[in-house]
């Protein structure tokens, strides 16, 4: 048996696809190499004006709260160096009735003066005595015997030296969150730490100011003591915890805790991604984080990235359709060529090219337009040819050939010719 052999028909493919494709894939290529240095660059300049919103945010926080809390330290300060202050400390031996101390009247008046500058922020001012262990304040509250100086939070201050802020912690009176400022008095003389003079400042008009702070759309400030206590967040349940027991991610719970100054920070709250920027002030020792969420922080560069990749899809889509376009224009001309081509091996000579292009294709054009011509001659030529052969067979040697045989017909014409001259010579 003989083995057949099958033949694969090849897809014909298209002049204005190959055009398409060719062309496409260097467009297309251009196109994503743009597409990427435009996105990286909206990224850039988009998450480089976000950090800048944040960091401006955190450190105008920062700042106010600086301005609001140690103007209280330069309070609690100079009532530490009132000679009235330092004479009533002085004198209360341990065992005394510090109310009844020479010179007491006058400090109650003092302190209650204090505390009238701003009866808003202002809770109460005090003294508490070192070595009589006893603490009196504006509104005539003493504490009662048994009271211990050195268990107090600002107890360290006294070796220190320094005006310190305390932790932030509820008034049982009030209900209020406070915090006191509280500086250390000495001895005039002897620099003999002698007590300390503290001021209660109330934290409301603080909270309100923190609140109007609005970080974006969805975002917010948060202040935190410098032991990492909340003192201001937009959840009340959140205030007076400590970031160590929140659940936020380590790099923010070490930021705070390490006093790290205007650092940049993606880190999470409740497994939601946030931005924001660590500020603390040097004065207070306070803290300030700004809050904004991971989808707020991106949203323009989304929308941006979005609108761009629109432009570059309508593009391409515009540039496939001119290149379709110019493509089908440039193979018309070819197409016709082809079916003349197709005309002529069929030996249908009746063709009519209609050829413009002034390029290549119109010079083809021409090219195929005088083959044909030529050979139209060449028929007529043959058909000559035959009716001469026909009288030669017939006897009539006396032949005559009308037309003007050009190129290898010449050779043709010569022989008939010849032929009919040697026939007739031989006759």
């Amino acid at each position: 048996m003989k083995a057949q052999k099958e033949e694969t028909v090849r897809p014909q493919k298209r002049i204005t696809d190959e055009i398409l494709l060719q062309i496409g894939k260097s467009v297309l290529f251009v196109f994503i190499i743009v597409a990427v240095v435009a996105i990286v660059m909206v990224r850039f300049a988009i998450t480089t004006s976000k950090k800048s919103e944040l960091t401006l945010e955190s450190e105008a926080a920062e700042h106010e709260l600086s301005g609001f809390l140690s103007q209280y330290s330069k309070i609690a300060a100079q009532l530490a160096v009132n000679p009235d202050i330092r004479k009533v400390l002085l004198i209360t031996k341990p065992g005394d009735d510090i109310t009844q101390t020479e010179g007491m009247d006058d400090v109650r008046e003092y302190l209650a003066n204090v505390v009238n500058t701003d009866p808003e922020n202002y809770m109460t001012s005090w003294i508490a005595d070192l070595d009589a262990s006893v603490l009196t304040q504006s509104d005539n509250f003493t504490s009662e015997e048994g009271w211990d100086i050195t268990g107090r939070t600002w107890y360290p201050c006294i070796a220190s030296g320094e005006t310190i802020l305390t932790e932030p912690y509820i008034d049982t009176g009030s209900g209020n969150l406070i915090v006191s400022a509280v500086s250390p008095v000495y001895d005039a003389q002897t620099q003999e730490p002698l007590g300390v003079a503290g001021l209660d400042i109330s934290l409301e008009r603080m909270k309100n100011v923190m609140s109007s702070y609005k970080v974006g759309k969805n975002g917010f400030i948060m202040l935190l003591s410098s032991e990492g206590t909340m003192v201001y967040h937009p959840q009340e349940e959140m205030i007076q915890k400590n970031i160590s027991e929140m659940n936020v991610s380590d790099n923010l719970k070490n930021a705070v805790l390490e006093g790290k100054d205007e650092l940049f920070l993606k880190y999470k709250v409740d497994g939601v991604t946030k931005y924001g920027v660590v500020s603390k002030s040097e004065a207070t020792g306070y803290v300030v984080i700004s809050n904004l969420p991971l989808t707020e922080y991106y949203s323009l560069l989304i929308i941006m990235v979005a609108s761009l990749i629109a432009v570059f899809i309508l593009g391409i889509i515009m540039i496939v359709i001119s290149i379709r376009r110019s493509a089908a224009n440039l193979t018309k001309p070819i197409l016709e060529l082809n079916h003349t081509a197709r005309q002529l091996a069929e030996g249908d000579l009746d063709v009519d090219l209609q050829i413009t292009a002034e390029d290549e294709i119109g010079e083809l054009g021409q090219s195929i337009g005088d083959t044909v011509n030529r050979l139209k001659e060449y028929i007529v030529y043959i058909d000559e040819i035959s009716e001469v052969l026909a009288e030669l067979s017939e006897g009539r040697l006396n032949i005559q050939l009308k037309n003007d045989y050009v190129g290898e017909f010449e050779k043709v014409k010569n022989a008939l010719v010849n032929i009919s001259i040697s026939m007739s010579d031989v006759m």
